[in-house]
């Protein structure tokens, strides 16, 4: 990165706080899945910008950009939450699109698991986090893993919907775990 760019980013930082969110750590065998079908992706001619396999997470809460002495004061109010609610088990899903195949512009695995434990999980936290200016995502929650994000929309549907359907092949569906 050069030193305008690194200048660039340390305003952001200092501007805007640190991006921030919560998010569940994945097991190595769904990890290792994420591997697989990551390197598939790689190996076709679309254009994705893959996520290393280092940054897969399952999103619970994201929070945008937070002052840095915030971070340490949300613990508590976290810590009481995740308290309260037992380990979920989840397994994989189907890859799919955002926000379709015809105009994709994220490829992502799913995620199975009790959606309805894990929406009030997620509804606690966003709860707790509020007195710290986290809004509330209105949105239905959809648990997925991002494999990439599409660098440029193109007209690569019959590639990429191939993929999607090869999928059971790549990595069989597997779970449940806890975490």
């Amino acid at each position: 990165m050069n030193s305008a760019l690194m200048a660039l980013d340390w305003v952001r930082r200092v501007l805007h706080g640190i991006r921030c969110f919560l998010a569940f750590e994945l097991p190595e065998d769904i990890k290792t899945i994420v591997t697989q079908v990551s390197g598939e992706i790689r190996k076709s001619s679309l254009d994705v910008r893959g996520s290393g396999r280092s940054f897969i997470h399952l999103t619970v809460v994201f929070m945008g950009d937070i002052e840095s002495e915030q971070v340490s004061l949300m613990g508590k109010p976290i810590s009481v939450v995740c308290s309260d609610h037992s380990p979920f088990t989840i397994s994989l899903k189907p890859m799919g699109c955002f926000p379709n195949s015809r105009n994709p512009r994220v490829i992502w695995l799913g995620i199975d698991a009790d959606l309805d434990r894990m929406s009030r999980f997620r509804d606690d936290l966003q709860q707790a986090l509020s007195p710290f200016g986290i809004k509330e995502e209105e949105r239905v929650f959809r648990p997925h893993l991002t494999l990439g994000r599409f660098k440029k929309p193109g007209k690569r549907q019959t590639e990429l919907e191939q993929l999607l359907a090869k999928l059971p092949a790549i990595c069989p569906v597997r779970g449940p775990h806890s975490g």
